[in-house]
C-alpha cells in the first residue's frame, strides 16, 4: 500500500496478490476487509470496507483497492476522514488473517493543497496536478520565485490574474497579471492616435488574444512559459505560426524555412536585427506573389488558387511533350529545333506564362518571359532562331535557381510544392495569404514603449517572439523575464 495517504488529497491504494492456496486456508470468506483507524486511538475506526472477491477462488487473484478518504461510518457518511488525525493504522484482513498492515503519516504537498483549494485554475493546465507540480518546480528553477513563496497559483493570486481584464485593440484580454494589464492599457492609449486603430479593433486584432496557460515553453523541457504566470499574450494566433527549422511538425520543417529564404532572402532561424525586419520581410514575401501593397485582410482566395494552379500546371507541362527547360534555354546561345512546333506552341506559351508570380519575381526575368513568348509567336517552323537577350538569360537563370531550391528543400516536384503550400496550415495560417508575421510594427512599438513606461524599465524591452534568434513566434509578447523575476510573491 502507498505510504503517503492523505484523505482528500492522496487516495489510499492497496494492491494484493493472493494465491489460491492462501485463499483456501480461510474457506467461506469471500471478501477482504480494510480497516482504517487512528493510530493513537484504534477504537476510532473511520472506515470498514469490503473488497469483494470472485466466488471461484481456485485461481490466484490480484486485488487493487482504492479509497478516497470518505468515511463509511454511521453518522459520518460522505465526510472526509480528517487528515490532521494522522497517523493512521491501516489493516487489511482476510478472514481472521491480517494480510497487510501499515502505519501511515499523512503528508500533504503544499502545492496540492493550493491546487485543491483553487479548482478554477485547473482548466488552465493540461495534465492535472502532477503537471502543475512539475511546473511549480520549474518556476523555482527558472528563478521566478523561491520555494517558500508558494506555487504558481499563489503567484497568480498575488498578481490578481483571475480577476484582471483589460481592453486592448477592441478585445477584452483576460488571463494576465495586473502589471501586464497596465502595460496593455497604456499601449492601447498610444495606438488610439494611429489611423488604423478602428480597423484593427473592428477586425484584425479583435478576439484573437490569448493569455494564461500553464505550460513549458514550446519545444523546451527546461523553461517555463510566461503564459503560466499571466505575463504573456499571444496575438493573431491563426496568422502567426510558431516556426523553427526543426522537424517538429509538418509546418516547422526546413521546407517552410527554405521556401521563405528563397522568396525573400530571409532566414527565419537566424538572429534578427530589429522588429521591422521580420515585419517588412513578411510583407515582401507576400508582395512577391500578390503585387505591391498586398493586404492580407482582403485576401483574394481566387488569386491564391490561381498561384497554386500554376505550380500544378508547371509540373504537368514539365512532364508533357513540350521541350525541357534545358532545351529551351539553349535559344540564348544558338537556334533550337523543336519538333512539331506549331502544334505545341500554345502549350509552350502557357508553360512560360505560368512562371509569373510563382517561380520568377525579378523584373528583368519577367521581361525575359515576355520577350521569349513574343519571339516564339513570330516563328512558324521547327527551327527557332537564337534570341540573344540578357532578360531571357535572367529568366532561365531564375528558373534554374528555383529548381535547385526544390532539390535542396526535398520537394520531389512542383506538384509536391503546390500540395505543401496548400495543405500546410499551422494554426490556420496559410503561408501565401498570411505570410509568416502579421503583427503591425506600430503595435509592437506601442507595447514596447508601454512596457518601459509602466514597469519603469527603460533598458528592458518587451520580449517579442518575432525577434527570437533561432525561430519566429510572432504571436507572442511577454514581460521581460528579469522584470518578472523582480516581482514579489509574498
Amino acid at each position: 500500500m502507498n505510504d503517503n495517504f492523505a484523505p482528500g488529497y492522496i487516495d489510499l491504494n492497496v494492491e494484493l496478490y493472493l494465491s489460491h492456496r492462501s485463499l483456501s486456508n480461510e474457506p467461506g470468506w469471500a471478501n477482504i476487509v480494510v480497516h482504517v483507524s487512528e493510530y493513537e486511538n484504534p477504537e476510532n475506526e473511520y472506515y470498514l470496507g469490503y473488497v469483494p472477491l470472485p466466488e471461484d477462488q481456485s485461481e490466484n487473484i490480484n486485488v487493487d483497492f482504492t479509497w478516497d478518504g470518505v468515511m463509511n461510518r454511521e453518522g459520518y457518511e460522505n465526510e472526509l476522514l480528517p487528515a490532521e488525525n494522522s497517523p493512521f493504522s491501516v489493516k487489511v484482513t482476510y478472514g481472521s488473517a491480517v494480510v497487510a498492515e501499515a502505519i501511515i503519516e499523512a503528508s500533504i504537498d503544499p502545492d496540492l493543497e493550493i491546487w485543491n483549494d483553487n479548482p478554477d485554475f485547473h482548466d488552465d493546465v493540461d495534465g492535472g496536478f502532477s503537471v502543475y507540480s512539475s511546473l511549480c518546480d520549474l518556476a523555482i528553477e527558472n528563478g521566478y520565485f523561491d520555494e517558500d513563496d508558494g506555487g504558481i497559483i499563489e503567484f497568480l493570486e498575488n498578481h490578481n490574474v483571475e480577476n484582471t481584464s483589460v481592453q486592448f485593440l477592441g478585445y477584452t484580454v483576460t488571463g494576465v497579471m495586473e502589471e501586464y494589464a497596465q502595460v496593455l492599457a497604456r499601449a492601447d492609449t498610444i495606438l488610439k492616435s494611429n489611423p488604423n486603430y478602428s480597423t484593427w479593433c473592428d477586425g484584425k486584432y479583435s478576439g484573437t488574444i490569448n493569455g494564461l496557460r500553464m505550460r513549458k515553453v514550446t519545444s523546451s523541457t527546461t523553461s517555463l512559459s510566461l503564459h503560466s504566470l499571466g505575463a504573456a499574450i499571444d496575438m493573431r494566433v491563426q496568422q502567426n505560426p510558431f516556426i523553427t527549422g526543426g522537424e517538429v511538425d509538418n509546418y516547422q520543417t526546413g521546407k517552410y524555412v527554405k521556401f521563405v529564404k528563397y522568396i525573400c532572402d530571409f532566414d527565419i532561424t537566424s538572429p534578427k536585427a530589429n522588429a521591422s525586419l521580420i515585419i517588412d520581410k513578411s510583407k515582401e514575401f507576400l508582395e512577391k506573389f500578390h503585387g505591391p501593397n498586398y493586404d492580407p485582410q482582403n485576401a483574394d482566395e481566387t488569386k491564391l488558387l490561381e498561384i497554386l494552379t500554376k505550380y500544378e500546371r508547371i509540373n504537368n507541362l514539365n512532364n508533357s511533350n513540350i521541350p525541357s527547360v534545358e532545351t529551351l534555354a539553349q535559344i540564348t546561345s544558338g537556334p533550337v529545333i523543336i519538333s512539331n512546333f506549331e502544334t505545341i506552341k500554345d502549350d509552350i506559351t502557357l508553360f512560360l506564362e505560368t512562371h509569373r508570380a510563382t517561380v520568377v519575381f525579378d523584373e528583368d526575368s519577367k521581361n525575359g518571359i515576355t520577350k521569349l513568348i513574343s519571339h516564339l509567336n513570330t516563328q512558324q517552323t521547327d527551327t527557332i532562331p537564337m534570341l540573344d537577350d540578357q532578360d531571357v538569360v535572367a529568366f532561365f537563370a531564375e528558373r534554374q535557381k528555383f529548381d535547385t531550391f526544390l532539390t535542396e528543400a526535398s520537394f520531389s516536384s512542383y506538384m509536391d510544392l503546390k500540395n505543401y503550400l496548400e495543405l500546410t496550415t499551422p494554426f490556420g495560417n496559410q503561408l501565401l495569404i498570411d505570410g509568416f508575421c502579421d503583427i503591425d510594427l506600430a503595435v509592437y512599438e506601442a507595447i514596447n514603449t508601454a512596457h518601459k513606461e509602466i514597469l519603469g524599465q527603460q533598458t528592458k524591452k518587451i520580449a517579442w517572439g518575432g525577434l527570437y534568434g533561432d525561430r519566429i513566434d510572432a504571436m507572442h509578447f511577454n514581460i521581460n523575464k528579469d522584470v518578472v523575476k523582480g516581482f514579489s510573491n509574498p
